[in-house]
């Protein structure tokens, strides 16, 4: 009788430990994204995007690296999909996605590249493309200056080739 108690007990606390921990959510989540940006979804985005406001991922490296990542590949990808995904969330999601586009990841991330995949998409509506471009402005004006910076101290031009997977 103590054997099953303290198991149910064990149980309890441990929880369903079958789908891993809170965390290998969100990076699982975002891995599907990432492989599957051609065809996605509007909900699909959107679950994707809920991400980044959801206390299950905070702390997880893993996940705020390859997450971050994918953010952009999204914006480059599918542009119009990823800012209509990202308008139809609550205002504190929408925040959460922003502060990842304001602050990248890590320094192989264009945001140039995104922000000009904005630029080009011809099939964007007028409204949805200008409040799309002025969500990336500030992240790729940051960019620029930072670039900028480094190719003045150092003299030549900073090499994206040296980014690359």
């Amino acid at each position: 009788m103590r054997i099953a108690l303290v198991l149910t007990a064990f149980i309890g606390i441990c929880g369903n430990t079958a789908a891993g921990p809170p965390s290998e959510h969100c990076t699982a989540v975002t891995g599907r994204v990432a492989s599957s940006l051609g065809s996605l979804r509007a909900e699909d985005m959107r679950a994707f995007l809920r991400l980044f406001s959801d206390p299950r991922c905070k702390g997880s490296v893993e996940f705020a690296e390859f997450g971050n990542e994918t953010i952009f590949k999204a914006i480059e990808k599918r542009p119009a999909l990823f800012f209509t995904a990202l308008f139809a969330l609550s205002e504190p999601e929408i925040a959460a996605v922003r502060k990842e586009i304001d602050d990248p990841g890590h320094d192989c991330i264009n945001v140039a590249r995104s922000y000009e995949a904005v630029q080009r998409d011809t099939r964007m509506p007028a409204d949805l493309k200008q409040r799309a471009l002025g969500f990336v402005e500030l992240a790729y004006e940051q960019q620029k200056r930072l670039v900028g910076a480094w190719e003045a101290q150092n003299g030549k031009k900073w090499d994206w080739g040296e980014c690359r997977e």
